[in-house]
């Protein structure tokens, strides 16, 4: 069983969901509409809800987003719908709410990084692989990848295992300076896409893997976003 089908089940067991897995199924999905078949997937681990039902089960759960999806645990804060339907962060404790997941972004290709959107638009219905929980704080534009390999992973510092998703932001290309990490273009026939640092050789801007072993890229490219957040997922 997943972690979310763990923590889901841990706040049924506590709010007085029937036991029994096809009881608990069709009252889980009506509460959420959706067939109990769908919400035995959720239970078992072998599906996950959409982001907004994510946020309606916090707020009914008196959790986090952060915490039902994660297991990400913050003392003293709650998720809490308000007045007028609105999900937020209640502070209490010792600590300040973070970044509510009150939106989402397009998970994509590594492939279509940079592509204009007249031929490729993920923010169009169907075109994305999926919806990822993201903070209001994103542009726009932002959207979602899921790292390959273990290039971008070091012992000290930031990094990015396989299976990372990380947070890009078109807009804020031109932001990007030594140390940023960015997505970029290679200027070779194929137009490959890569997730690398931008460093500095000799005055010349470069791109450098994080692993050591890895070869560093001098000439050709263009960076088309810069990365602006990440998380890695915990199964």
């Amino acid at each position: 069983m997943s972690g979310f089908a763990q923590r889901l089940n841990a706040h049924l067991d506590r709010t007085g969901y029937p036991s029994r897995i096809g009881e608990r199924s069709t009252r889980l999905g009506k509460r959420y509409d959706i067939s109990a078949k769908g919400a035995e997937k959720w239970i078992k681990g072998k599906g996950f809800p959409r982001p907004s039902t994510i946020l309606e089960m916090a707020a009914d759960f008196g959790t986090t987003p952060g915490e039902l999806q994660y297991g990400d645990t913050v003392v003293g804060q709650q998720t809490a719908r308000t007045a007028d339907g609105v999900v937020g962060h209640v502070e209490g404790g010792n600590v300040l709410p973070g970044p509510l997941l009150g939106r989402t972004v397009p998970l994509i290709p590594l492939s279509k990084a940079g592509l204009p959107m007249s031929q490729y638009n993920p923010f169009q219905p169907g075109v994305a692989l999926g919806e990822i929980p993201a903070a209001d704080s994103c542009g726009p534009r932002t959207y979602a990848i899921r790292v390959d390999g273990n290039l971008m992973t070091q012992a000290d510092g930031p990094s990015y295992p396989h299976g990372t998703l990380i947070y890009c932001d078109p807009d804020k290309r031109d932001a990007a300076d030594i140390g940023s990490r960015v997505i970029a273009t290679l200027d070779n026939p194929d137009e490959t896409r890569v997730f690398r640092e931008l460093d500095s050789d000799s005055g010349v801007r470069v791109l450098r893997a994080l692993n050591a072993q890895a070869g560093v890229i001098r000439e050709g490219f263009t960076v088309v976003a810069k990365v602006v957040g990440r998380y890695h997922p915990e199964d």
